[in-house]
């Protein structure tokens, strides 16, 4: 066994005038990433993350049920693309606001999800509320960025309509600028 394995590890492919070997010249071209469709029904889904606890603790970002859902593998990646959307954002772990909306795209990735169609979110004692057109909870900074006739309803008034908004997970901040979240 030692023997044929210093054998074939022995052998190497000669160069070729192009400077590439053999096996490099006949290597198959890197094929891009298999996909896949699922669809499905009726589901629910928790996104975790690590937080910044030393050693890191994963703790829930979004939590997120829906009626109808088509589940996306491109490669190792999943992405789910869902149909009539509830759900929660949690602030340090634990549930700050509750959200719906028409549709929803997670994208795990980048640590966002997407929410459109008559979005609303609600803080978690009810005092404040918002709604868009169109809202990303941004999981790493744990605030929504929502856009198109956005208001917010606060017991101090109301803001909107307006183009853009930002505010914290609880609705507690609400600014046109991100630097406000820092």
């Amino acid at each position: 066994m030692l023997l044929s394995a210093s054998l074939v590890s022995g052998c190497k492919s000669k160069p070729k005038a192009n400077g590439k070997t053999d096996s490099a010249a006949n290597a198959a071209p890197k094929k891009p990433p298999e996909r896949a469709a699922l669809a499905s029904g009726a589901g629910e889904s928790t996104f975790r993350a690590p937080n910044d606890a030393k050693p890191p603790k994963l703790e829930p970002k979004w939590r997120v049920s829906w009626r109808a859902a088509e589940i996306q593998l491109v490669g190792k990646i999943e992405q789910v693309k869902m149909k009539r959307v509830i759900g929660e954002g949690f602030e340090k772990g634990t549930v700050a606001s509750k959200f719906a909306a028409a549709d929803g795209f997670a994208d795990q990735t980048v640590k966002v999800l997407y929410l459109s169609g008559g979005v609303t979110v609600t803080s978690v004692d009810g005092g404040r509320k918002l709604t868009a057109d169109k809202v990303e909870w941004l999981a790493d900074k744990e605030m929504y960025k929502a856009s198109g006739n956005v208001k917010v309803n606060m017991e101090e008034g109301v803001i909107g309509p307006i183009d853009q908004l930002m505010v914290n997970a609880d609705l507690s901040v609400v600014s046109t600028r991100e630097e406000a979240f820092k």
